[in-house]
């Protein structure tokens, strides 16, 4: 006789998305297992699955679900080096710019090798 009232949208809705699990690690896995939780509405917050929990506290669970989530939307970017193929770390943050510090320093120097070129063309 009646409908069954459309169902809301909630914050968590974008962990029922398909998603490729391959990514992730096993951390940010854990938090998308959370995170369904949530989003099914077997749990009304994150304390509720702490107190089903003995050994996570409720600000561990939020911290897994965030990493989850910052996992599933960042693509896996590149070093900025020239002559560097490898791809950044999973776990980099967004401001990382090189795969490791190796690469960092060489690019470093490649630009100041070429500002110091171009000062010494212009100097003489």
């Amino acid at each position: 006789m009646f409908d069954e009232p459309a169902r809301r949208p909630t914050k968590w809705d974008w962990a029922l998305q398909p998603l490729d699990r391959a990514k992730l690690s096993p951390q940010a896995l854990r938090g998308l297992s959370f995170a369904r939780t949530l989003a099914n509405g077997l749990a009304g917050s994150t304390r509720d699955i702490a107190r089903g929990l003995d050994y996570v506290s409720d600000r561990t669970i939020r911290r897994l679900i965030v990493r989850a989530r910052h996992e599933l939307r960042r693509e896996l970017g590149h070093c900025l080096r020239t002559d560097c193929e490898n791809p950044l770390p999973r776990q980099a943050t967004r401001r990382r710019k090189y795969c490791s510090g190796a690469c960092r320093v060489a690019a470093l120097r490649m630009r100041r090798r070429t500002a110091s070129d171009a000062m010494a063309r212009r100097a003489g």
